[in-house]
């Protein structure tokens, strides 16, 4: 499971609650209720990621140091510039 599958399951599960929405209530309850449920996801993930661990308020230092080591440098850290 990856990052990239989260695309993939939220309009695999958006289609089926669109349909019935509009079954049970009218076609504008999608935009409704799919609005509310993004800015539900975006405040927890406001809420609890950050870049890096060392920007996260929330973790021990223990657990910091072992994430950096375990991480290393990452692709985030090192910004490439494509000449086109």
């Amino acid at each position: 499971m990856t990052t990239y599958h989260g695309s993939a399951v939220g309009t695999a599960l958006t289609y089926p609650l669109s349909g019935l929405l509009m079954a049970v209530l009218d076609w504008q309850y999608v935009f409704y209720v799919t609005g509310a449920l993004t800015l539900t996801w975006y405040a927890f993930w406001w809420y609890l990621v950050y870049d890096s661990p060392a920007q996260h308020p929330r973790i021990s230092d223990a657990e910091r140091k072992y994430l950096e080591r375990v991480i290393g440098d990452s692709v985030a850290s090192h910004k490439v510039f494509e000449k086109f």
